[in-house]
């Protein structure tokens, strides 16, 4: 039997002391996420403060520690951002929480840890090298341009950029070759072709070297589950509960792998509480819609502290993912109403600095009081392309089309380097 807390109004009150501001409480619809504790999903609207709930829930888990059985509890989230937010504002309130049997990460970092490195261990006998998609991306194009000539080798001759569709070229659970993850079929296994045979073992030896990309430690966590399910019931004893934070950013192949190891079906030992909002997706290929199936049991956050009434009235309606009672309430005492600004493709580079000229007069007119500590900017649904055909659709804009001087820069330190000089 799963174990149960008991959250007392004391605890409520320690979790509003360190996370809300002095005197003020949180209202039902968070307490009745806090004190939650079967498995759910939260539905949380734009600036609903779910993240802020979540962290409630675990400085209040945290003074339950240790649980029995010796489990721990796993924390997710897509991005090392989102994480380090989590630890910059709880962990030196729960210390506990961010050491063993717990584990507060990456889906990524999850994975490799608990799951890919282990069945690599298991199948190669050694460690592997990296998991890094830049390295391997390197050690794949020198195996392309050292191909004999062959049968694989005329194949991909035939297509389109060969070497990139040598690159992006994944194994499924099943070892067919998919253009990508979660991508079209190009090579079916059961085939056995002399093609599909060639091109296999040419991305199965570069996994035994040690180099690995992150989408096949996926591919790894997927065999073990097939090949060794037992580990399902392993990682379940080991986190009894189970967390998953911006839930709508995980890509298929996440959303399945944690589906299979802490759902089951509706059969699994481990609470499991997943967290976000589909409408908010940013990254997942797929629709949030499509792979995100709701619990049976679903909670909602409807009031936004970011959107004012009137703005939250217009944002509702371009919701993609609505159901019945699907609402925004506006929190926001802000005063200022939505503007739209129409324009054609011959004016595109005229947006930007209308814009501007209107944040300018808002700010002037006092309309704007935060102006100077949180100063507005524009954002784009892309700033590059990532394949040649988003290239030819003249209907998906980038930040450069606006403001053909914007050069994206590159955020964060590189960890490796081909040699000194680079």
């Amino acid at each position: 039997m799963q174990q149960v807390f008991d959250i007392t109004a004391a605890d409520i009150a320690y979790a509003e002391a360190i996370l809300l501001p002095n005197g003020k409480p949180f209202d039902q619809e968070r307490l009745n996420f806090i004190e939650n504790q079967n498995t759910i999903d939260l539905q949380a609207v734009p600036g609903s403060g779910k993240t802020t709930a979540l962290l409630a829930k675990l400085l209040i888990i945290e003074r339950k520690l240790p649980l029995i059985k010796g489990g721990g509890i796993l924390v997710l989230s897509h991005t090392n951002a989102a994480i380090d937010e989590i630890k910059h504002k709880i962990e030196k309130y729960c210390p506990k929480l961010f050491s063993y049997p717990n584990f507060i990460g990456t889906i990524q970092s999850f994975v490799d840890q608990f799951l890919a490195i282990p069945f690599y261990v298991i199948q190669y006998k050694k460690k592997p090298l990296r998991i890094d998609n830049e390295i391997y991306d390197e050690i794949v194009k020198k195996t392309y341009n050292s191909l004999p000539n062959s049968a694989a080798k005329s194949w991909l001759n035939r297509l389109h950029n060969p070497e990139s569709v040598f690159v992006k070229m994944r194994f499924d659970k099943d070892l067919n070759l998919l253009k990508e993850m979660n991508g079209d079929f190009l090579l079916r296994s059961a085939n056995a072709s002399a093609t599909y045979t060639q091109l296999a073992n040419a991305k199965k030896n570069i996994m035994k070297s040690g180099f690995l990309c992150f989408d096949d430690a996926y591919l790894l966590a997927e065999l073990y589950c097939k090949h060794i399910p037992g580990i399902i019931e392993i990682v379940q004893k080991r986190f009894p509960f189970v967390f998953v934070d911006e839930m709508q950013d995980m890509d298929k192949h996440q959303y399945e792998i944690l589906e299979k190891l802490f759902y089951g079906n509706g059969t699994s030992i481990s609470t499991f509480q997943r967290v976000g909002d589909k409408n908010q997706a940013i990254y997942s290929s797929p629709r949030s819609t499509e792979i995100w199936i709701d619990r049976n049991q679903v909670l909602k956050l409807k009031g936004s502290q970011r959107l004012s009434i009137p703005i939250a009235r217009v944002a509702s309606q371009f919701a993609v993912y609505k159901d019945q009672d699907y609402e925004i309430t506006g929190l926001n005492e802000c005063k200022i109403l939505p503007q739209i600004l129409i324009y054609d493709d011959q004016n595109l580079g005229l947006v930007i600095p209308f814009f501007s000229k209107t944040v300018k007069e808002m700010a002037g007119k006092g309309d704007l009081p935060d102006f100077e500590k949180y100063p507005v900017k524009a954002i784009a649904w892309n700033t590059e392309w990532k394949d040649d055909d988003a290239r030819d659709n003249i209907s998906k804009l980038r930040l450069c089309d606006f403001y053909s001087d914007y050069n994206k820069d590159s955020k964060g330190a590189k960890i490796d380097y081909s040699c000194l000089k680079a």
